[in-house]
């Protein structure tokens, strides 16, 4: 069970990416299929704010009204896209670049469906750990929910369809941050 009063601070960038990266938060969670490793992060509205640096109000409030997570794929510590061949390497990046909006969706409470808002891969050129795709969703549509599972179908990697399941109370317990 998780005790807020009991955590360390959250008053940094570093300590909100210490605290999202710790699995026993719930705010990430990972699957190993066929020597692939695929990660699902939540990432707080704080962070990308954070990472914005100096932004208007305006442009404040529309990134508070998203919810976000970051898909990471990787083999061995590498990007996976790099561990490809040729022609399923160019088929993939066509893929998670352009064509993955109708793949992702999130189950509240195992009930209504949720369809992402829009998916931004990540271009890193094989400087990376993992190909990473940021996944956005409409946060006022997930606040009733107390399960959230965010499904991704099969998209050409051979993996099967993904589902991950969070508790909103991990997500929620991010709110009264501020850096």
């Amino acid at each position: 069970m998780f005790f807020p009063a009991c955590r360390k601070p959250i008053k940094t960038k570093l300590d909100l990416i210490q605290y999202i990266n710790d699995e026993n938060n719930g705010l990430i969670k990972s699957q190993v299929i066929k020597g692939v490793t695929i990660r699902l992060t939540y990432k707080p509205w704080q962070l990308l704010a954070a990472n914005a640096g100096a932004i208007n109000a305006v442009t404040l409030n529309q990134i508070k009204q998203k919810a976000y997570f970051t898909l990471g794929l990787s083999k061995d510590k590498k990007e996976l896209l790099r561990q490809l061949p040729f022609d399923q390497y160019s088929e993939i990046l066509q893929t998670l670049a352009f064509k993955m909006r109708p793949n992702i969706n999130i189950r509240k409470n195992n009930k209504n469906v949720i369809e992402v808002e829009d998916c931004l891969f990540q271009q890193t050129y094989g400087m990376g750990r993992e190909n990473n795709l940021l996944l956005i969703f409409e946060d006022s549509k997930l606040k009733d929910a107390d399960q959230l599972i965010v499904s991704i179908k099969e998209f050409g990697l051979g993996l099967g369809d993904l589902k991950f399941q969070f508790n909103r109370s991990d997500i929620n317990d991010l709110s009264g941050i501020k850096l």
